[in-house]
């Protein structure tokens, strides 16, 4: 059921489909949308600059982090790494879709679609006219746990250990190949867990480094 936004003489207001509604993003957290714009007032328009094109993308509904690099297909190339953290964890948060170029680019590279299509669309009018842009999805890199002396703990501190491991990776990782997650964050934020005094942290045993195009995603936490 939906509802008209503007009343029309003579026609009801409520809507009914007949059909399931597809595609969309639900509406933009006020947080979020402050954020966006202190990015843009921060960063004027410079002609094709890395900010630039992480303001395109982040205007793209939905699209909520963004990571440029530069020829990271050869020469004049410029490649944009999305992510969709939204209300729906189906995809953990991951575009859904196919990495390419804008379908608007008459050049035989392949096009995205789905996501990064409505990106890459975007983005094409706006960017560099010498510029070949390709929105892509990070490859989720998966890190399994290993967490001892706590083995006993319940089910709501394990969950709020794997949001506190989750926040971490939220907030450090990045698909460029230059990101480092560092286990002494990790250590941090399980500590500061109610009721995990005394965890060691077994495994992973080094700081965490992803390769070009990989994010850091958790996997199983095990408690031994």
């Amino acid at each position: 059921m939906l509802t008209l936004d503007a009343n029309v003489p003579g026609i009801d207001s409520t809507v009914t489909l007949t059909e399931p509604a597809t595609g969309g993003a639900d509406i933009e957290k006020e947080e979020d949308f402050r954020l966006r714009g202190l990015l843009a007032y921060q960063n004027p328009p410079q002609g094709g600059s890395d900010t630039d094109y992480r303001g395109w993308a982040l205007s793209v509904s939905g699209i909520t982090r963004a990571w440029i690099r530069r020829r990271g297909m050869g020469p004049g190339t410029v490649v944009i790494y999305i992510m969709c953290d939204g209300e729906d964890t189906t995809n953990h948060g991951f575009p859904v879709g196919t990495d390419g170029v804008s379908s608007l680019d008459d050049w035989g590279a392949t096009k995205a679609t789905g996501d990064q299509g409505r990106v890459a669309d975007y983005i094409y009018p706006r960017s560099p006219v010498t510029s070949l842009n390709y929105v892509c999805s990070p490859v989720p890199g998966i890190i399994d746990f290993e967490i001892s002396g706590i083995s006993s703990v319940g089910s709501e501190t394990t969950t709020a250990i794997a949001d506190a491991i989750d926040s971490v990776f939220f907030e450090n990782g990045d698909p460029l190949g230059t990101g480092r997650i560092y286990l002494s964050d990790i250590n941090r934020a399980i500590g500061d867990v109610a009721g995990t005094a005394g965890f060691i942290l077994v495994s992973p045993s080094a700081n965490i480094e992803p390769g070009v195009g990989e994010l850091p995603v958790r996997g199983e936490v095990n408690y031994t």
